[in-house]
């Protein structure tokens, strides 16, 4: 079997687009993709290789550093549950291929017919949605995280974009109106019939609750309370005039237009910006990590808050940060790339690479 509509092209295994990693004791491979070799290239895997599962063809089993490979895919995305993959291609009458435990989304045999021009596949801990070139979704895995849409199915049509993390959530094209599914507790049911989310932002998630910017400049939230879902009162009257949102794994982070942050949700995880509430001001952008945010300032400078570890506090290179342009973070870390191409890193100290 193959992915339809994915051409046949050799590919550098070392160089990656996607990493995918699996736990030895089930099924013990490593896979890497990356982009097409060009012509005068000769690919070759550089480290002990591994069998991909049998859906890719029996071209991607090989056994020595030096083998070169032949993968029949073009652009190849994966996404994950926490004991399941899927990977399908952009572009032509593709298909999804999936494997692992089939009550993680391992199994998409009862919806495989349906899987056609797909344009992106997300995944929360259970199960997997399938948004298609059509505006339709297609779902599968654990039907209590969002594997079983029936409920709503009819509602499932001509959505933009999908947000998911204990659950799912879709935004319609033309009424821009929120349609939700999976965990209740984590914001599969929205109650607020939410519209008029605003195009340019659609939905934003934590780990159990969502957040939409509404085109009036406002917005709303739903899911757990401990993760952002419930705002407060005194909290949801400054979210007005809003420019975007922004989220750790337990708290939003929203930027408004005059350069103000507002902030709600798990204290520890970046809810809490009482502290550097005089520094956040003019914010340019606001970047995350797994429990902190960093901001970067109209003048180039940079303010964090959070869980101290993993980013939240950046005294010890405060100094450093000055004429920053970009900022980029891991789960507990960040980087930021100042004007003259030099990086400063902070957070993390708890993490250990052997």
């Amino acid at each position: 079997m193959s992915l339809q509509g994915c051409s046949s092209q050799k590919w550098n295994f070392q160089s990656s687009l996607a990493r995918v990693f699996e736990d030895r004791s089930s099924i013990n491979f490593r896979a890497d993709l990356a982009l097409p070799f060009s012509s005068h290239d000769t690919p070759r895997c550089r480290q002990p290789c591994h069998t991909f599962p049998e859906q890719f063809g029996s071209r991607l089993v090989f056994a020595t550093p030096e083998d070169s490979v032949t993968a029949i895919v073009q652009r190849a995305h994966v996404s994950a549950t926490k004991q399941a993959f899927a990977v399908w291609c952009t572009g032509g009458g593709n298909r999804v291929v999936s494997w692992g435990d089939p009550r993680f989304g391992g199994d998409t045999t009862a919806v495989q017919r349906q899987l056609r021009y797909v344009h992106r596949v997300v995944a929360t801990d259970r199960a997997f949605a399938a948004l298609l070139g059509d505006g339709r979704v297609v779902t599968w895995g654990d039907p209590n995280f969002g594997g079983n849409s029936m409920f709503v199915q009819d509602q499932l049509r001509d959505l933009t974009s999908l947000a998911w993390m204990g659950a799912f959530a879709g935004v319609e094209v033309e009424t821009r109106r929120v349609v939700t599914w999976g965990r209740p507790e984590s914001g599969g049911e929205c109650t607020k019939n939410l519209k008029n989310v605003k195009q340019s932002q659609e939905i934003v998630s934590t780990d159990a609750a969502f957040a939409a910017l509404l085109t009036d400049g406002t917005v709303r939230a739903w899911g757990a309370a401990p993760n952002g879902g419930d705002v407060p009162v005194d909290v949801q009257e400054r979210l007005r005039h809003v420019r975007r949102i922004y989220a750790t794994n337990a708290a939003f982070a929203a930027l408004l237009h005059d350069g103000s942050v507002v902030t709600w949700g798990n204290h520890h995880a970046g809810g809490d910006s009482s502290e550097v509430q005089e520094k956040l001001r003019p914010v340019l952008d606001i970047h995350a990590a797994e429990t902190a945010f960093a901001a970067i300032l109209t003048d180039g400078r940079v303010v964090t808050w959070g869980d101290p570890i993993n980013g939240g506090d950046s005294s010890r290179v405060q100094e450093q940060l000055k004429d920053v342009q970009e900022i980029h973070s891991t789960g507990a870390a960040f980087a930021a790339i100042l004007s003259d191409k030099t990086v400063v890193t902070w957070g993390g100290s708890e993490l250990r690479w052997g």
